[in-house]
C-alpha cells in the first residue's frame, strides 16, 4: 500500500468516514463569486460577494451514519488482524520449510562425503586395483541428491 500500518490505514479510513458523515445535509454549501470573478465554495455564507448561490446537498444514505462507520471500522480492524495473523502463520510455515530444506541439504552433503570416502576397490587380474563401478554409481547418486536438495532449498527461499 502506501506504507501505512494496518492501524494507521484503519484510522485513516475512520477519519475519512467521520469527515463524510460530518459534512451531512445539515451544512449547505455556498458558491460565491466576488467582484474580481473568483469562485469560492464554502460551508459558511460569504460576507461580501457579487453573487451567492446555495447548492443543494443530498443527505448521505442512512448506512453512512456514525454507528455504521464505527461498525465498518471494527470490521476493517478485525480483517486487518486476521490478515496479520495469516501473514505470521505463512511466515512461520516458510521458516519451517526453509529449515527442513537446509537440513536435507546438510544430510545430502554428508552422504556425498561418506560415499566419496568409502572406497570400493576392485582387484585387477594382472595385479593392482581400481575403483569399482558401484563406487562411481554411489557418487553420482549422492551428487544428484545434493543437487535436488539445493534446488529444494532455493525454492524454499
Amino acid at each position: 500500500m502506501l506504507g501505512f500500518s494496518v492501524s494507521r490505514r484503519c484510522g485513516l479510513y475512520l477519519g475519512v468516514g467521520v469527515f463524510v458523515v460530518g459534512v451531512g445535509a445539515a451544512d449547505p454549501i455556498y458558491r460565491s463569486v466576488d467582484e474580481a470573478g473568483h469562485v469560492t465554495f464554502s460551508t459558511l455564507p460569504p460576507a461580501k460577494a457579487a453573487r451567492v448561490e446555495a447548492l443543494p446537498v443530498e443527505a448521505p444514505p442512512p448506512s453512512s451514519s456514525a454507528a455504521n462507520a464505527a461498525a465498518s471500522m471494527e470490521q476493517i480492524m478485525s480483517e486487518g488482524q486476521r490478515l496479520e495473523a495469516q501473514r505470521a502463520a505463512l511466515a512461520r510455515a516458510r521458516a519451517i520449510r526453509l529449515e527442513r530444506a537446509e537440513q536435507a541439504l546438510a544430510q545430502a552433503y554428508a552422504e556425498l562425503n561418506y560415499a566419496r570416502n568409502n572406497y570400493d576397490w576392485q582387484g585387477k587380474a594382472g595385479g593392482g586395483r581400481r575403483l569399482s563401478e558401484a563406487y562411481f554409481a554411489r557418487i553420482a547418486a549422492a551428487e544428484a541428491q545434493v543437487r535436488a536438495a539445493q534446488e529444494a532449498l532455493d525454492a524454499a527461499r
